[in-house]
């Protein structure tokens, strides 16, 4: 049977199974699995059948990640090569316009406080992403070199009263939540790529999230 005519509906198919077959049921999440094996009905094999479901549907499972796996390197390979190719047309556009400056700004989404490394290694953990940040903005394959890195002092009690000079008169509100930062600068060729990440941690009001910007 099929879904009908509608454009990207499921298809559904009916089989008939054989007398004496069952078919395979994960026990975890008792999703149906495609796999259909003969019942003894005892309660060996009843045990035997939750055993053999539950294999089947993980490998069902792995199956399905390494296809995502192979279409994630397949685009990878694909968008690398794109972004080199855009590389080398902007290097010929910048050469002719002369330098230019430009700056982004990406906020990661929000994590529990169970992820965070230990804090003896949290300032070695910040300056390893900063400069894999930095390296994402250079020249793929290119040699370069690191001409600053270092922890950077946030200050939420300063950022707030810089905030509160530039409003409306609101009232001074500090930011009651713990921030880290390292700021790295690498060079390459004739471009400078510089990366600060901030890290804001036992954010309010629970105090169990923090998040890198």
């Amino acid at each position: 049977e099929h879904g009908g005519d509608e454009p990207n509906q499921p298809f559904l198919y009916r089989f008939i199974v054989p007398d004496g077959y069952c078919q395979l049921q994960d026990p975890l999440s008792s999703e149906q699995t495609g796999t259909f094996v003969q019942d003894q009905g005892d309660l060996g094999a009843r045990a035997h059948l939750e055993l053999r479901g539950r294999i089947t549907a993980v490998d069902a499972t792995m199956t399905k990640m390494r296809e995502q796996m192979e279409w994630l390197d397949e685009e990878m390979s694909r968008l690398e090569a794109e972004k080199n190719e855009l590389a080398q047309r902007l290097a010929e556009h910048t050469a002719a316009a002369g330098d230019q400056c430009e700056f982004s700004v990406t906020v990661r989404p929000s994590v529990g406080v169970e992820h965070l490394p230990i804090a003896e290694e949290e300032l070695q953990e910040l300056s390893r992403r900063a400069e894999a940040i930095a390296q994402e903005g250079l020249p793929h394959g290119g040699e370069y070199v690191v001409a600053y890195t270092g922890e950077h002092l946030y200050s939420p009690e300063a950022a707030a009263r810089a905030t509160a000079s530039q409003g409306d008169g609101d009232a001074l509100v500090v930011d009651r939540a713990e921030w880290r930062g390292w700021a790295s600068l690498l060079q390459s060729g004739d471009r400078d790529v510089g990366v600060l990440l901030l890290r804001r941690k036992y954010m309010p009001d629970a105090g169990l999230q923090f998040q890198d910007l």
